[in-house]
């Protein structure tokens, strides 16, 4: 019988020794997506497992990023990517506390994300906590 995505779970037997243990085999009409534990596929924003068949609401994680309880392909309108996995908007994120000062610029939107400070080979573009368009300009344009 042919299986879809199988998980496994590696184990420390020993010092330096690990064994791998098959935790669930998904169907093959899953193709790469996961499965819930009664072996129905999963939506394909799910990540590792669901609580409910093709439901984007019922992931255990998101493929790509969450937002507003629900897994999504990538961030809507008016929100920005953060941390790598979750969608905000700009509220929250000119509200980020910062962790190195108080006295902090904040974080600012660059390129549809929330991040606390411009990317190398940019700066801060004015002294707003989060500007809504073009907040990093390129240090190479200065000069």
């Amino acid at each position: 019988m042919a299986h879809g995505y199988l998980e496994m779970e590696l184990n420390l037997v020993g010092e330096g020794e690990f064994e791998f243990q098959d935790l669930d085999v998904c169907p093959s009409a899953c193709g790469k997506r996961a499965c819930t534990e009664n072996n129905e596929c999963c939506h394909p924003e799910c990540l590792g497992s669901c609580s409910a068949p093709d439901n984007d609401t019922a992931c255990v994680a998101c493929r790509h990023y969450y937002y507003a309880g629900v897994c999504v392909p990538t961030c809507p309108p008016n929100t920005y990517r953060f941390e790598g996995w979750r969608c905000v908007d700009r509220d929250f994120c000119a509200n980020i506390p910062s962790a190195e000062s108080s006295d902090s610029e904040g974080f600012v939107i660059h390129d549809g994300e929330c991040m606390q400070e411009c990317p190398s080979g940019f700066i801060r573009n004015g002294s707003q906590r989060v500007i809504e368009h073009l907040p990093c300009t390129s240090h190479l344009a200065q000069r």
